[in-house]
């Protein structure tokens, strides 16, 4: 950490200082009394913390996502969600299915996921590991109605929670505190997709309310498929009961999610680049890269290979999760000194992840390569309008056909806590809060990653067999389009596990309050166990023969098996100290240190004996430690005749990386990196009259400061842009609300080596709502208004990996990129009582 860097930090965060003082200050001057801004600073903190605080008064970065924010935006997935929290880097865009990949604050995404961004539903993790293979958390969380969205970057998100260090963002539902709901159906304008969601909920009598929520989707989707590739529904309820003389409450909660979605994980575009820089991106084949896909009716199934050695016909279904949770949850006030929250759930979950990968090869390249031990001569149609016929295209999608089993994801969670209070220790009064967090979770999968050849670039891409004659003569080398079954890279894709990991983490918290001064401290000490096994695959004999073809094939089989018997034990803790200055401005400084384990991602790399325990590789690998320092101020007051809300954090975070990477060479690469991030974030409200406005931004600059090979030291980090913004401007008319969301990011690096840089973008969605009446409701709802494109996430790793178009040395390629979806048009109408 810089001198430099801390020095400029303080020196512009005294000025936004004074600057919130001197708006603070008019607000007192003018006797006006402090009324909530839309950043809610008196809403009290129920995330990573003891729920005892505001957001003014607590030395955490915390930002609320309202349910009326939600529905302004009208998101399509995870990942537009989060990038209405400022520090949140939701770079991928793979669609309503999920399996996005975001992190925090330049905390760098080495593989996939997110490890260490935790997603919680109502104070528990929805899973424990963000980032855990063909079973990330964004599977889980659903956009159906809610209270709102909670965030915690940084600070007590190391103590509070487990595998989080670096942010909690918790899902809050209604409690039925107010009577009311809703009914609402969505509908696609130029493609089909449509929602109905409800809620309902309020008193049953003096001491018992309700709330049931949820919503049921079905349709293509925005991207053409032929067929409903979403069919899906979520129903949340609880029941609250109020204890008498306000001693607390008793809950308990249910939620049934069933709900297949497709996963856009890429598409092949025409790409215009200069030196390092990709500049631009246009259609390859008429289509839009924003809205291609390389799902078709032509590849609705596929063919697996299932552990025993048979062949089984299989949906490609993307993204399909099952969860049934049965929650509780209690608050009781023992006296007024002392009281006891307990939480907990148990939720079956299991699902299937299936879907067609795209990758972009000339086709020039396919012919003349060995397939299965043989030349490749010619490429004929193997399936569609055109079957048997010879493929002419210019490209050809070399991405692999996956599916993945997830057969139990399920888990049981419990967080029990007591709270102290006592007043009058050393000038002050003093809060203690010790609690026990218990968390099983089962991770059982088991894979097929088969290699396959399609076309690319049309509508509705048909399947390709491979020859090795001229002419589609000789011998044939695929079946139906596949290469071969569960051998797609290497060994590790045809693997089967059933892992256990339970997490038991004491934490204990301390605060000290007087007047103006607020001091607090926490640790935590995580026990992470890990029982289980794990078997990769090994070729089978002579390989798979299917109608007289012959390919190969790999099975999961005990001779590649791996036994687990390990536990990872590490310490966090936090230390944090704000000031009120005045009424309205109060500035804070946090200091934390935190570590997240690594399980399901290293199995099969050769981190364990043969009785199961870790090795010295294992233990270095084991877990990623996070240090973390910020600063900042929080404030609201009166400015330019409106009133202002603004929330400012300067940051610093160190952090050391240790993964396995199974797509990288024949087995798999094992890499260390370490990382430094600095930067600041920015969230801010405006609103004067029926005017209002929200900014956020979040600046970071990251280092690498470490790395295995090299290659990459003093490099910036793959995927992390210095700058990422949002700006939402909206004006109340009386009868409804128009406005704007405009988001977009600087440029960034694909790699660690910075040898690929994607363009800066911005995009704009819009909104419109009408009241017909008091009780009916009219929207619509524009997402990418412009029809602008954009790259999230590319496959190749350097420029010269980027297919040269036209002559030699021209600045034109195809490449496989994540695009961001096209403009898509919603219109809807909702009844609210």
């Amino acid at each position: 950490m810089s001198k430099g860097f801390w020095a400029a930090q303080v020196s512009a965060t005294a000025m936004m200082i004074a600057l919130g003082a001197s708006g603070a200050a008019f607000a007192a001057d003018a006797a006006k009394p402090a009324t909530d801004d839309a950043l809610m600073l008196d809403q009290v903190v129920v995330t990573a913390s003891t729920g005892a605080q505001s957001k003014l008064h607590t030395s955490l970065s915390v930002t609320d996502v309202s349910s009326d924010q939600l529905q302004a935006m009208a998101p399509q997935s995870q990942a537009e969600v989060l990038r209405l929290i400022p520090g949140i880097i939701a770079g991928d865009t793979a669609g309503p299915g999920g399996n996005a990949n975001f992190s925090v604050r330049g905390l760098p995404v080495t593989t996939g996921g997110s490890p260490f961004v935790q997603l919680q539903d109502d104070g528990l993790p929805t899973v424990l590991f963000g980032d855990m293979n063909f079973g990330n958390n964004d599977y889980w969380q659903r956009l159906g109605p809610t209270d709102r969205i909670e965030s915690v970057r940084g600070g007590s998100s190391s103590t509070f929670a487990s595998q989080a260090p670096g942010a909690v963002i918790n899902y809050i539902s209604d409690t039925g505190q107010k009577a009311g709901g809703m009914v609402g159906l969505t509908t696609g304008l130029g493609y089909n997709l449509n929602k109905l969601e409800f809620a309902s909920g309020g008193p049953i009598s003096d001491t018992l309310r309700y709330h049931v929520d949820g919503y049921y989707n079905v349709g293509e989707g925005p991207r053409k498929l032929g067929w409903n590739a979403i069919d899906g529904y979520q129903i949340k309820a609880n029941v609250t009961k109020d204890l008498a003389d306000n001693k607390g409450y008793v809950r308990v909660s249910f939620r049934r999610m069933d709900d297949q979605a497709p996963t856009y994980q890429s598409s092949p575009a025409k790409v215009s680049t200069s030196g390092s820089s990709i500049t631009g991106i246009s259609s390859l084949a008429g289509t839009s890269p924003g809205d291609y896909t390389f799902l078709s009716n032509l590849n609705r199934t596929f063919s697996i290979l299932t552990p025993g050695g048979t062949l089984q016909q299989v949906s490609n279904e993307g993204i399909h999760p099952e969860a049934t949770a049965y929650g509780a949850e209690a608050h009781y006030n023992v006296d007024d000194h002392l009281s006891i929250d307990e939480k907990f759930r148990k939720t079956d979950m299991s699902g299937k992840f299936a879907t067609s990968f795209g990758g972009v090869a000339a086709t020039s390249s396919v012919i003349g390569s060995t397939v299965n031990g043989k030349t490749v001569g010619s490429i004929l149609y193997a399936n569609g309008p055109n079957a048997g016929k010879a493929y002419s295209g210019a490209y050809i999608n070399n991405g692999p056909n996956i599916y993945v089993q997830m057969k139990d994801m399920g888990s049981v969670a419990n967080d029990l806590a007591l709270h102290g209070k006592y007043a009058e220790i050393a000038g002050g009064s003093v809060n203690l809060t010790g609690g026990l967090f218990y968390f099983d979770q089962h991770i059982n999968q088991v894979w097929a990653i088969n290699p396959n050849y399609a076309e690319v670039g049309v509508s509705n891409p048909a399947e390709l067999n491979l020859f090795a004659g001229a002419n589609g003569t000789g011998q044939q080398l695929t079946v139906m389009g596949q290469a071969g079954y569960g051998n797609n890279w290497g060994t590790c894709c045809a693997r089967a596990y059933d892992l256990d990991v339970v997490d038991t983490a004491p934490y204990f918290d301390a605060r000290w309050d007087r007047d103006a001064l607020h001091l607090d401290a926490s640790v935590r000490q995580d026990s992470v166990k890990v029982t289980g096994w794990a078997e990769g695959g090994v070729a089978v004999p002579g390989g798979v023969t299917v109608g007289g073809v012959t390919v190969g094939g790999m099975v999961p089989d005990t001779l590649h098996q791996e036994n687990e018997n390990y536990t990872i034990n590490y310490t966090s803790w936090s230390l944090g100290a704000l000031y009120d200055v005045t009424h309205d401005l109060s500035v804070f400084a946090r200091a934390s240190n935190g570590k997240r384990a690594n399980v399901d991602r290293n199995i099969l790399s050769g981190y364990v004996d043969a009785n199961g325990k870790l090795n010295q590789a294992g233990k270095t690998a084991a877990t990623d430690p996070i240090q973390q320092s910020e600063i900042g101020f929080k404030s609201r007051g009166d400015l330019f005749g409106g009133r202002f809300g603004l929330n400012v954090t300067a940051f610093h975070a160190a952090i050391a990386v240790h993964n396995f990477d199974l797509t990288i060479g024949p087995n798999g690469t094992y890499f260390s990196l370490a990382y430094h991030a600095n930067g600041v974030e920015w969230e801010s409200n405006w609103r004067k009259g029926p005017f209002s406005v929200n900014a956020n931004f979040t600046y970071v600059d990251t280092n690498i400061v470490a790395d295995t090979d090299k290659l990459a030291l003093n490099k910036s980090a793959k995927k992390v842009p210095t700058l990422t913004y949002l700006v939402s401007p909206s004006y109340d008319f009386g009868k409804g609300q128009v406005g704007f969301i405009i988001q977009g990011q600087s440029e960034q690096y694909q790699d660690d080596d910075n040898t690929l840089k994607l363009p800066a973008q911005t995009f704009v969605d819009a909104y419109v709502k009408y009241n017909l009446s008091p009780n009916l409701v009219l929207k619509l709802n524009v997402n990418n208004l412009f029809d602008a494109d954009g790259i999230s996430n590319s496959d190749q790793g350097a420029v010269a990996d980027i297919r040269t178009l036209g002559a030699a040395g021209g600045n034109a390629g195809v490449a496989n990129v994540s695009p961001y979806q096209g403009r898509t048009v919603s219109a809807g109408i909702s009844y609210v009582w």
